[in-house]
């Protein structure tokens, strides 16, 4: 599937701004088994390439990535089936370059459409929204060397990073 994600802010370590995740492009790929008629195991990869404006430098370009488990529930109608799904599992955020990537819980919940063209291929539409739980205090993207460019970018802003995806895609059923 591909979309649009938008949100989280992240605090600027050396002026204390707080400064949002630049909005872009997304692409997530969803695996679903059925368990029971209207009933779905689910599994989402979700990945998007944004950057964070920091002070007084180059933005951070910063890659966001989303695995998740968890279960998806559908309601059939007359020519579409919508759902809601929720998932659990983790974000990683990785800035492009020698700082750390960092990992932490994450939970989402999504409501959707599957509009049938046949027995096997339906276009699949979705909202989502991901919380990933933050320790607020928490320094990240840090380098110890060298020197000069020894410090950290950012601190996540508050004990939960907030973001909201549109996705559009094809749907294989067998």
């Amino acid at each position: 599937m591909l979309g649009w994600r938008a949100g989280g802010r992240l605090d600027v370590v050396d002026t204390h701004d707080r400064r949002s995740l630049d909005d872009a492009s997304s692409f997530a790929l969803a695996l679903n088994l059925k368990q029971a008629p209207g009933r779905h195991y689910e599994a989402l990869y979700s990945r998007q390439q944004s950057s964070f404006a920091r002070a007084g430098g180059e933005p951070l370009k910063l890659d966001i990535e989303y695995l998740h488990v968890g279960g998806m529930l559908t309601w059939p109608r007359h020519r579409f089936e919508s759902f809601i799904t929720g998932t659990l599992g983790a974000t990683r955020l990785d800035p492009r370059g020698p700082a750390g990537s960092r990992t932490r819980p994450s939970i989402s919940l999504g409501l959707g459409l599957r509009i049938p063209f046949n027995r096997h291929l339906a276009l699949r539409l979705e909202t989502r929204g991901y919380l990933t739980l933050t320790d607020g205090d928490e320094e990240i993207f840090c380098l110890s060397a060298p020197p000069e460019q020894a410090g950290c970018a950012a601190r996540y802003s508050g004990n939960s990073l907030l973001q909201f995806e549109a996705l559009a895609g094809v749907s294989i059923g067998f």
